[in-house]
C-alpha cells in the first residue's frame, strides 16, 4: 500500500496504492459523511422534481416534472386542435412533440430550466453517489486488509 497513483488490473478493476501516512479511517469517515448528504439532497431533489409528501406539513406535493409534463400536454393538444381548425393534417408526433417542448421553453420559461436544473442535478448526484459508493467499498476493502 505505498506509494502514488493507481492502476487497472487485467479484471478491469481499479487498484489504487495508497501514500504513506494517509488516515483511511479518515477518509472512510468523510466518504460516509459525504455520501449521507448526498442522499439527503437527491432525496429532497426527487421530491421537488417529482412530488411527494411534505415531511412537515403532510401536504401532497405535484413536483415540477409533473407541471412540466402537465404543460407539455397542454402544447400538444393545442397543436393539434390548431390544425384541425384549420383543417390541416395534424403533424407527426416526432414534430408535435418538438414543436410542444419549444413551446415550453418559449411559454414557460422558469418552469422549463427548473425542469432541466432538476433532471440534471439528480443524474449528476446518482453518478456521484455511485462514485462515492464505490470509493467507499474500496476503503474497507484496504482497511480489512491492513486488519488481517
Amino acid at each position: 500500500l505505498r506509494g502514488e497513483g493507481s492502476r487497472v488490473d487485467g479484471r478491469g478493476a481499479v487498484c489504487v496504492t495508497v501514500p504513506a501516512g494517509t488516515d483511511l479511517r479518515r477518509q472512510l469517515e468523510d466518504a460516509v459523511t459525504g455520501l449521507s448528504q448526498a442522499t439527503d439532497e437527491l432525496y429532497a431533489l426527487m421530491v421537488e422534481l417529482n412530488g411527494g409528501i411534505d415531511a412537515e406539513t403532510g401536504e401532497v406535493t405535484a413536483g415540477i416534472a409533473t407541471e412540466y409534463e402537465a404543460a407539455f400536454d397542454r402544447e400538444i393538444i393545442g397543436i393539434e386542435e390548431r390544425a384541425l381548425a384549420s383543417g390541416q393534417r395534424i403533424p407527426a408526433a416526432d414534430i408535435r412533440g418538438a414543436k410542444a417542448r419549444l413551446a415550453v421553453r418559449e411559454n414557460y420559461p422558469g418552469l422549463y430550466l427548473a425542469h432541466v436544473e432538476k433532471t440534471a442535478r439528480v443524474e449528476a448526484l446518482g453518478k456521484w453517489i455511485a462514485a462515492k459508493k464505490a470509493v467507499i467499498s474500496g476503503l474497507q476493502s484496504v482497511l480489512r486488509g491492513e486488519r488481517e
